[in-house]
């Protein structure tokens, strides 16, 4: 899975937003606000990626278990799903 083409991803105060860019912005006018593990998932899913490996690099960043880590990813891809942000 990878995401789509025209997001971005930027830090503003510590705080991660997710922005439409160019002809996206016509039909996505919404800010998305991360938080700083969606925003390491988010960077992550700019090549296309597995949700195995996804949880996989989880683990490795913040030591937590893979049966977290995979629900994490579960959940955050559910997100990106259900916004269409995914190719």
């Amino acid at each position: 899975m990878k995401l789509k083409d025209g997001f971005i991803l930027r830090t503003v105060a510590d705080t991660h937003i997710v922005v439409a860019v160019g002809k996206n912005s016509e039909s996505f006018n919404k800010m998305i606000k991360l938080n700083d593990s969606a925003a390491f998932l988010w960077r992550r899913l700019s090549c296309d990626i597995t949700a195995e490996d996804l949880a996989n690099e989880l683990v490795a960043e913040y030591g937590i278990s893979m049966d977290v880590a995979l629900s994490d990813v579960e959940s955050f891809v559910s997100v990106l799903k259900a916004a269409d942000l995914l190719v």
